[in-house]
């Protein structure tokens, strides 16, 4: 598909303005193989000579760019599968874009392609280009050839990508690839993904994405990159779109489309961004540094705002600037003097404008330092050759030749129209994208690295789904719910299931007081504003109350008796729950639970199944996080067995298989290494996959 030898541009016409735009495309990337035209009616198009129909030329070509009338594209696409043509790119319009009509024309295309064994990138695609196979059927406003490089860019719009390599050649940016997938009839963007992350001429994939149609597929590519040390950046349209689905649980409201996600892309690694200037720069500045060995930054620069504005940002990106040593501090004074203050970020002064030798030997003395994994020196770029001086050329040569990552950064980003040949040996440390990108760009890389051994290390959960477990369709009640999830090693406050008041007091009465009271039953939601808990009840009087007061309030409900539990003194209350998403399939959601669940929405989210490091990573992702280190007196939480009691939840989750609407525990009282479920819920959905009418939520402290 991507480095065919021969091509047929099906559809030619010197009427159609796509034909001269795809045949200079061709031109402008140096095509060297065989170009074939074809048109209905033959005759002579473009000086060449043209075949009636694809089954009319000598031999099969290896790629057919199809850009015909919609209405024409079934045939067109039966007589490349009749002349031996395996791979094609469909420009033409008029698909699924365009509603229900359109949509079975290109599922009639994608069926016959399939059944064929042809791969079709398309229709409504503005094709690719492929700088190292000189084959370019992207059409685009370039006047020269794109610069050779290893970022390659994939999206579900022509246009975007269009404006990337735009941007790309205009910055100095080399390219590989520019995928454009259109409306993924038979090929995607997980296909995609998973040939660059094969691709020897690919470190780093930009993505542009409306919506990913194979979520597992697409998962299993990123797992590919990541393998092979590939970051993928993406951008992901539709952020604020607001989910159709509600869950039967708290757990529901967390697991939107966007917050799954943006959990998933965590998950296996890949890097999300907000806009397209920070995806090309993302790629391109992880392309020169490769993997960071950490965190740690050293900056010497020419202005001391600049230098003030990178720190300000690496704070924000999580770099760590460390102070230098005093071994390190020395060496720089006597290469100073008395021009400034000796800190990180280090600003040079204008001394070094006069004196460049100034800023050589400092950054010299930078390159040599241990304890720093990436080094910027931030000095205006030249855009053209009448401003490069000698000294300029002298600190790119020396930056050039530093042991580890290193860049020069400008103040603002800046165009670098002729790539930087004129910036003298070794300008390719040179980036255009400014301070506020290339230092976003080295937070984001350093993140990646640290995830690099991530897959390799963690153990996700090898629970399989259970058919011995029974699955009644609907909210469970909280007592079949306790039962369940006990099963699989989640510790559970001890309960008495009680039918009356009798021996609901009873059952107070054997345990010990204080104790807590709740309606057990399958239609019970909210507990709290229901009236169908009560707290530290401290004799049989106040049981037998609360029973009546309960069972009065509730009746209507239905309720199966009562749960009579011992009363917990206050602890940290998290929230463990998997919710079913129709897209990724279980998703697990750990945070700060009890009654201001919802309120607080401080969770973290996972595709299941995860590891022990995933749900360690999860807890540390929690914006209250520290509260489990120990606070205001309380022990830390035990790390440890909360994480082997999270996984074990998750393996009650997964093995109700895919009859699984939500499982949650809330709260899960967490006492330094006293960790109990107070509250279980279990929903299961119609056999027709649709959620059960009746709202299963469970709220409070017990």
């Amino acid at each position: 598909m991507f480095s065919p030898a021969s091509i047929a541009l099906v559809g030619a016409s010197e009427r159609s303005a796509w034909t001269g735009i795809i045949l200079h495309a061709i031109e402008i990337g140096q095509f060297g193989g065989n170009v074939e035209l074809v048109n209905g009616r033959g005759g002579e198009v473009f000086g060449k000579m043209a075949k009636p129909r694809l089954t009319d030329l000598d031999s099969p070509v290896d790629l057919a760019v199809v850009s015909v009338p919609g209405a024409a594209v079934l045939s067109t696409i039966e007589d490349a599968i009749a002349a031996g043509v395996r791979n094609a790119v469909v420009f033409s319009a008029g698909f699924a874009e365009t509603g229900a009509e359109g949509r079975s024309a290109q599922d009639a295309v994608a069926r016959l392609a399939i059944d064929n064994d042809l791969a079709i990138l398309g229709p409504n695609t503005l094709g690719f280009l492929n700088t190292y196979g000189g084959i370019n059927v992207h059409p685009s406003t370039l006047s020269e050839p794109p610069r050779q490089g290893h970022l390659s860019l994939v999206s579900q719009s022509g246009a975007l990508n269009g404006s990337m390599l735009g941007y790309c050649q205009n910055h100095g940016i080399g390219i590989s690839k520019v995928i454009s997938v259109g409306n993924e009839a038979v090929l995607d963007a997980a296909d995609v993904l998973t040939y660059l992350a094969e691709d020897e001429d690919t470190r780093a994939i930009g993505v542009f994405l409306e919506a990913i149609r194979r979520p597992s597929e697409f998962v299993e590519a990123l797992e590919a990159a990541r393998a092979r040390s590939k970051p993928v950046i993406v951008l992901k349209a539709g952020r604020h779109e607001v989910t159709a689905r509600v869950a039967a649980a708290h757990t529901g409201a967390f697991v939107g489309d966007d917050r799954v996600i943006d959990a998933v892309l965590r998950q296996y690694g890949a890097i999300r961004v907000n806009s397209l200037e920070e995806l090309v720069n993302t790629a391109d500045v992880m392309i020169r540094t490769g993997a960071l060995g950490g965190n740690r930054l050293v900056v010497a620069g020419i202005s001391g705002g600049g230098c003030d504005i990178i720190a300000d940002r690496a704070t924000d990106a999580g770099l760590d600037l460390h102070p230098f040593t005093e071994g390190t501090e020395a060496s720089l004074r006597s290469v100073l003097a008395d021009f400034g203050a000796v800190n990180n970020p280090l600003d040079v002064t204008g001394a070094a404008v006069s004196d460049p030798s100034i800023f050589t030997q400092v950054i010299t003395t930078l390159g040599g330092l241990e304890d720093a994994d990436v080094i910027i020196v931030q000095y205006d770029v030249p855009t053209s050759e009448a401003g490069v001086t000698e000294g300029f050329r002298q600190i790119v040569s020396t930056i050039s030749s530093l042991p580890k990552p290193a860049l020069l950064i400008g103040n603002l980003s800046s165009e670098l129209p002729s790539g930087r040949d004129h910036l003298g040996d070794g300008g390719d440390c040179c980036h255009p994208g400014g301070m506020e990108q290339v230092i976003a760009a080295i937070g984001r890389a350093a993140w990646w690295s640290a995830r690099l051994d991530h897959g390799t290390e963690a153990t996700p959960s090898s629970a399989q789904p259970d058919d011995q477990v029974s699955k009644p369709v609907g909210s469970w009640s909280e007592a079949r719910a306790r039962d369940h999830v006990a099963s699989f090693g989640v510790p559970v406050v001890p309960a008495a299931h009680a039918l009356d008041a009798d021996a609901a007091v009873a059952a107070a009465s054997s345990m010990g007081f204080p104790v807590v009271v709740k309606a057990n039953g399958a239609a019970l939601a909210h507990k709290t504003e229901l009236g169908a808990v009560e707290l530290d009840l401290r004799t049989e009087d106040d049981v037998r109350n609360a029973c009546e007061r309960i069972a009065h309030g509730v009746r209507h409900l239905s309720p199966d008796g009562f749960l009579v539990a011992p009363f917990r003194p206050p602890a940290v209350e998290l929230i463990v729950g998997v919710a079913r998403t129709e897209a990724w399939g279980p998703i697990l959601a750990v945070g700060f639970g009890g009654v201001l669940t919802e309120i607080q929405a401080d969770t973290s989210l996972r595709r299941l199944p995860v590891g022990a490091a995933d749900v360690d990573e999860m807890l540390a992702e929690l914006t209250n996080a520290t509260v489990l280190e120990g606070v205001r007196g309380r022990p830390a939480a035990d790390r440890q067995r909360l994480i082997e009691v999270v996984l074990s939840l998750a393996d009650a989750a997964l093995a109700l298989g895919d009859d699984l609407e939500a499982l949650e525990v809330n709260p899960l009282a967490v006492d330094g290494g006293r960790i109990e479920a107070l509250d279980a819920l279990v929903t299961i959905t119609r056999p027709d996959g649709t959620s059960p009418v009746s709202s299963a939520k469970t709220e409070g402290n017990q």
